[in-house]
């Protein structure tokens, strides 16, 4: 490989490296200025085109997408499930005279169902966010 040469785009130090740190973000041993080395010198390569996706990557997103969906769904459930079962237990320690138990009960029951769905919701930003990156 050849060497270049290139100066910091701060204080204008010159440098010389080999062609290769131009893929490398450098430091100024004088400012610690980091930056890409531009060098007039260059050779010019084409631009970096990334591949085309694939069916198979397509259809691979589109797979784990659908999976995290039907996760949050299952979630959503379970939580709704769980402030239910809570408020099951609130209504019948009331009817029991228990009172502490049911404000146990209920706060545990609608915490569990809370974090649950918030769990679901964030699975379904995940999935919807891994398709828009397919």
């Amino acid at each position: 490989m050849s060497d270049i040469k290139f100066n910091c785009p701060k204080c204008q130090r010159p440098m010389v490296a080999d062609e290769q740190v131009r893929f490398h973000t450098l430091i100024c041993p004088d400012c610690h200025h980091l930056f890409f080395p531009i060098a007039k010198d260059l050779p010019k390569t084409a631009p970096f085109m990334p591949p085309p996706p694939s069916a198979a990557r397509l259809l691979d997103v589109q797979k784990q997408s659908a999976g995290l969906h039907h996760l949050a769904g299952i979630l959503s459930r379970v939580g709704l499930g769980a402030a239910a079962l809570g408020m099951l237990v609130c209504f019948l320690a009331v009817i029991g005279g228990d009172e502490r138990t049911a404000v146990i009960s209920a706060g545990s029951g609608l915490g569990a169902g809370a974090f649950l769905y918030l769990v679901a919701q964030l699975i379904h930003i995940r999935a919807s966010v891994l398709n828009l990156e397919k």
